[in-house]
């Protein structure tokens, strides 16, 4: 349900969007091609949204790429886990579409009227739950 719902926010402010069906697929896909945004949940079939991490942050070109673990598991040893397999945000679920895409508005290109409608959404949904920067 979150990745249908991240596809079509995602895709109403003009961004590509390609879809893992679990960590291998997305692995295999960032090997394949250079993205500017990852999102992996934590708990993923094939290989878990740590290891594939962890992979994708050792392709060539993905350094500096943002990596965002979402999770269900709000505790100082997941979040510490993330980080350590390299991502750059960690959030918790549930959380609102509209405060997710206020925390991914940090690392999309979007024009300036698209930043302040999803402001705008995130103050009126009353914000997410955890969103946590790990990592520049």
């Amino acid at each position: 349900m979150i990745r249908n719902i991240l596809l079509a926010r995602l895709k109403d402010i003009d961004q590509d969007v390609f879809l893992a069906n679990n960590g291998l697929e997305a692995v295999i896909l960032a090997s394949r091609m250079q993205a500017s945004l990852v999102m992996l949940d934590v708990e993923m079939p094939e290989l878990d949204g740590l290891l594939a991490c962890a992979q994708i942050r050792q392709l060539p070109g993905y350094a500096g790429t943002p990596i965002v673990m979402l999770t269900l598991h709000d505790t100082e040893q997941a979040q510490n886990a993330a980080s350590r397999a390299g991502a750059t945000m960690f959030l918790v679920k549930p959380f609102s579409s509209a405060a997710l895409m206020l925390a991914l508005s940090r690392f999309l290109r979007i024009d300036n009227a698209t930043l302040e409608t999803i402001q705008v959404n995130a103050v009126r949904a009353g914000g997410g739950r955890v969103f946590r920067r790990l990592h520049s």
